[in-house]
């Protein structure tokens, strides 16, 4: 996979009407020190991007997180070994809507005295590729606003993405 391609499978600004802006580019950067089955799987390419908006946006803060793999059974078994970590201890959302293969969706709610921000991870393989997205409402949205239906909106962008490249 070239540099270009790799790139490519990542969301754009476009993909967020404006509304969130890239403040975190780090998809050339690899895979952090706690991907530690990242080398076991001989992952190829492995990088993020950070995206914000306004804290009273119902999507304030998206996370898009790429491992790349020479083969699609190396990418399923690196997703399966490093799943629990991925979830970053939040609790399985078993009927959320499905995205690629091998997909689990994972949400919580982190509660400080000054806010509380509900948040998602989605986590899904296609092909040799597995992707993590995370999507946190604003900290000044009231409540549980942001549901599931809002983050598999861009699950689903990618899934497009990834397999519009790869193909």
């Amino acid at each position: 996979m070239t540099q270009e391609t790799y790139l490519a499978l990542f969301l754009t600004g476009r993909d967020f009407g404006g509304k969130l802006n890239m403040i975190q580019d780090s998809r050339l950067d690899g895979p952090s020190p706690t991907e530690i089955a990242f080398p076991t799987y001989q992952g190829i390419m492995s990088g993020f991007a950070v995206w914000t908006g306004e804290a009273d946006q119902l999507v304030w803060r998206v996370v898009d997180i790429r491992f790349v793999f020479p083969t699609a059974w190396q990418a399923s078994a690196f997703h399966a070994a490093q799943l629990e970590l991925n979830s970053e201890g939040n609790p399985l959302l078993p009927d959320a809507p499905p995205v690629g293969l091998e997909c689990r969706v994972f949400y919580g709610t982190i509660k400080t005295p000054q806010f509380q921000l509900r948040h998602f991870f989605y986590i899904f393989r296609i092909q040799q590729v597995v992707v993590k997205l995370y999507a946190a409402q604003g900290p000044e949205v009231v409540g549980d606003a942001l549901n599931v239906n809002h983050v598999v909106r861009m699950a689903k962008l990618i899934d497009k993405r990834i397999r519009a490249n790869l193909d």
